[in-house]
């Protein structure tokens, strides 16, 4: 593996600094991932919480969780290469286009390597759509050939596109979904993982990480993250609600009809 060697104007800081450093400009790219395609928007930090509960449920220890919660905030970061036009298409992709896509777990894996903060987060974004039955990719890898992080991460990302909305589909209910999981436990994903996933939406670890609105409510902008604000259709004007990106506050207000966010500027305003 390439060793991460240190740029000569920033040797005066340590390697973790450095690495760290690397780790705050990817985040940022996978949100620009992200705001390609406003329909995704919040799917990589969803889908790093539904990660680190399941990991949890599981009984990693501190810093496989940590691992596995880069690794699902960073798992679609190789889509940086894909054309906006596959990115944002509403229909069936074409073979060829698909190829295409397949390829982001690869160039994933390409832009971390190096990184010495993330090496342990490479397993499971190589490898989050590769299929218990071998029918995934980029290898068709098959059972415990897997890494352990590709198949949690395969679970959580399958819930969280099911039950978001897309210009193509209405988004499934939390119960259709879990019953998708259920049902292909043993041919696309990994029992003990699935069974493990519907323990903790059970006992409400999950429930809350739902960040899409019920009646297809649009998300609202953060002016840094883009569409990451979701709104409960039980919201009322002046409720508190957060960017689960950067933690910023806002205010919900209402102007003819659609909800907006206000950003909350002092402790007066709220």
């Amino acid at each position: 593996m390439e060793r991460f060697h240190l740029p000569s104007f920033l040797k005066m800081h340590s390697e973790q600094q450095v690495s760290q450093s690397y780790v705050d400009i990817l985040n940022l790219l996978a949100n620009v991932v992200e705001g390609r395609d406003p329909y995704t928007a919040g799917h990589t930090w969803r889908v790093s919480q539904y990660a680190r509960a399941l990991a949890s449920h599981l009984g990693w220890d501190q810093y496989r969780l940590v691992s596995i919660e880069r690794a699902a905030l960073f798992h679609d970061l190789g889509k940086i290469a894909t054309e906006d036009r596959l990115l944002r298409k509403a229909g069936r992709l074409t073979q060829e286009e698909f190829d295409q896509i397949k390829l982001h777990p690869v160039e994933g894996r390409r832009l971390l390597q190096g990184i010495p903060l993330l090496q342990s987060a490479i397993g499971g974004i190589y490898a989050h759509h590769e299929r218990y039955n071998g029918g995934g990719y980029p290898e068709g890898l098959r059972g415990e050939e897997i890494p352990a992080e590709g198949r949690l991460i395969a679970v959580a990302d399958a819930f969280d596109a099911l039950t978001s909305n897309r210009p193509y589909r209405r988004p499934e209910t939390a119960e259709e979904a879990l019953e998708f999981l259920e049902t292909r436990k043993g041919i696309l994903f990994d029992p003990e993982m699935v069974d493990a996933f519907l323990t903790a939406w059970e006992e409400g670890d999950l429930e809350k990480t739902v960040l899409h609105s019920e009646g297809h409510i649009p998300l609202l902008s953060c002016p840094v993250h883009g569409p990451t604000i979701a709104v409960n259709p039980k919201e009322s004007p002046g409720n508190k609600v957060f960017c689960p990106v950067c933690k910023t506050r806002f205010v919900l207000i209402r102007i003819k009809g659609e909800w907006q966010a206000k950003m909350v500027q002092s402790r007066e305003e709220e």
